[in-house]
């Protein structure tokens, strides 16, 4: 159970971290699965809308500052 930053409840979190790093770690400890379950949607229509190669590093940083902002991590 987190207690998830982008909508304020206590809810059951992911079974693991999302991806490496100290960024997954925060997700997998601040977010909850109905909210990341959300972002995988909007991650989606954001690769597909601007049309982003996910092997570009900078479309990389430029998906990883809008998971930021949608899911509220700082």
């Amino acid at each position: 159970m987190v207690s998830c930053v982008k909508c304020g409840q206590h809810r059951e979190g992911l079974a693991d971290p999302p991806f490496g790093g100290e960024l997954g770690a925060r997700v997998h400890t601040q977010v909850c699965r109905p909210c990341w379950t959300e972002w995988i949607a909007r991650q989606t229509m954001i690769i597909n809308e601007y049309r982003l190669n996910v092997v570009d590093p900078q479309a990389q940083e430029a998906l990883m500052d809008e998971m930021r902002a949608f899911l509220a991590i700082k």
